[in-house]
């Protein structure tokens, strides 16, 4: 082994083919900027998950970010209070942990990272992908009737916010969720049609 150590530490052509070089080079922020710029997705809640992991584990070396460091940032962030977003902004913090889906959610945006990096020949296997998914609890599936749904059109057709009972008729008609709503963007529609709404 030593002998080994002196031709690589002689040798810097050698030292760049080892596989590992690219990922004692690279920090975590460094290869999450770099997925950022070249992603295709319209998840636009991933760039706010991957930027908890730049604050918290950003520093990290590539080589030092394994199995066991991810497993240990997911079970401090399950400690973190819930933020209560709206559109862009924290508006309000709720004392209570997160719950398994945002948890197996912030796995999943660094796992995309690393799988990244693993194409791109930084890292030679993504530690992720070996972290058992929580199991999340089945959503409760409820539909309004007609009067509740009347009810609350009318009450969105009296706030000052005047997009609000736009919002909540393409809810109704889509099921999108308040962050997917509030993040579309026409670019992302390849066909312009018109959509059925409720009245």
């Amino acid at each position: 082994a030593s002998e080994w150590l002196d031709v690589m530490r002689g040798n810097p052509d050698e030292i760049e083919a080892f596989p590992d070089v690219e990922a004692r080079k690279r920090t975590l922020t460094q290869v999450i900027d770099a997925y950022t710029l070249n992603r295709t997705g319209r998840d636009e809640g991933i760039i706010y998950r991957l930027s908890w992991w730049k604050e918290q584990r950003g520093a990290f070396p590539l080589s030092e970010f394994s199995k066991t460091k991810i497993k240990e940032a997911i079970r401090e962030l399950a400690q973190e209070n819930v933020k209560h977003r709206a559109g862009s902004g924290v508006v309000g913090t709720l004392s209570r942990s997160k719950a398994p889906a945002t948890l197996n959610r912030y796995l999943q945006a660094v796992s995309s990272v690393l799988t990244w990096a693993v194409e791109n020949g930084w890292i030679t296997k993504n530690p992720a992908l070996g972290i058992k998914r929580l199991k999340e609890p089945r959503g409760r599936v409820r539909w309004l009737s007609s009067s509740e749904r009347k009810r609350l059109l009318e009450a969105c057709n009296q706030s000052e916010w005047k997009h609000l009972a736009l919002l909540v008729r393409m809810a109704i008609s889509t099921g999108a969720r308040q962050g997917e709503s509030l993040n579309l963007r026409w670019e992302y529609s390849k066909r312009r049609k018109e959509s059925v709404i409720y009245e």
